[in-house]
């Protein structure tokens, strides 16, 4: 187990108690049922994703996290990172024996065309653990 104690200290966040109810309970109502070992990542669809409360605070002993990349603006911890980074950082989480959960916004609905049109975002969905969110 690393020895984040340094790196967190580096990365201020506030108090777990004082973080945002609405926020809390937004979050957990889009992550329960969770266990210790879950993680999420939250695929925002406009090029970031974000993981946040105690899974940011996971990412910091686990993930390359940047003092760009990390916020508190909102009352609690935030790690914001490029979308083209989430099978990397998954694949390193799955490495240290994290269970990792994609979440995205789902899509809205397409005008039907004429043709046989393969969706690649709903083909991709299969290949990993994804959930959708709003």
């Amino acid at each position: 187990m690393p020895n984040c104690a340094p790196l967190c200290n580096a990365f201020r966040y506030p108090d777990p108690r004082l973080w945002p109810a609405a926020a809390v309970e937004l979050f957990r109502s889009l992550t329960e049922p969770r266990s210790l070992l879950d993680l999420f990542i939250f695929d925002n669809d406009n090029g970031a994703a974000e993981m946040c409360m105690e899974d940011a605070l996971t990412a910091l002993a686990v993930l390359p996290v940047t003092r760009e990349q990390w916020l508190t603006c909102s009352g609690y911890p935030s790690f914001v990172f490029g979308a083209g980074r989430i099978k990397e950082y998954t694949e390193k989480l799955e490495v240290a024996g994290y269970r990792v959960w994609v979440m995205e916004r789902p899509r809205q609905e397409r005008p039907r065309t004429m043709g046989n049109v393969i969706d690649i975002g709903t083909a991709r969905e299969g290949a990993g653990r994804r959930r959708k969110w709003a």
